[in-house]
């Protein structure tokens, strides 16, 4: 409909703006297709990351998020990485009371 110039369903200012908001939408998905590829290959290449995506919820998007935080190749995969990505028990974090930004309290 919008690449068709003899479709009258659609105003012919309509389909100007909007084929240019394709060919946007088109460009976005090749690049994402790309960088999904260098990405996949990256991770494939990493024991690291290939081994955090053996995690139960972890996929290859946080597993190679991790080892570009952490780095090298000796992520450990116990209960710290676990607990990181939210796959393993809470952590044991006791909160301070009180607010977080004390000096932003009304006066």
């Amino acid at each position: 409909m919008i690449e068709d110039p003899d479709d009258c369903r659609l105003p012919s200012l309509a389909r100007a703006a909007l084929v240019s908001l394709v060919a946007q939408l088109h460009a976005v998905e090749e690049r994402i297709a790309e960088l999904e590829k260098r990405l996949m290959a990256w991770h494939r290449s990493s024991e690291a990351s290939l081994r955090l995506a053996t995690i139960p919820g972890v996929g290859v998007i946080t597993a190679t998020a991790l080892v570009a935080t952490v780095g090298g190749t000796a992520v450990p995969l116990g209960p710290t990485v676990r607990r990181l990505v939210g796959t393993g028990a809470a952590p044991a974090i006791e909160w301070r009371q009180g607010p977080a930004w004390p000096h932003l309290e009304a006066r």
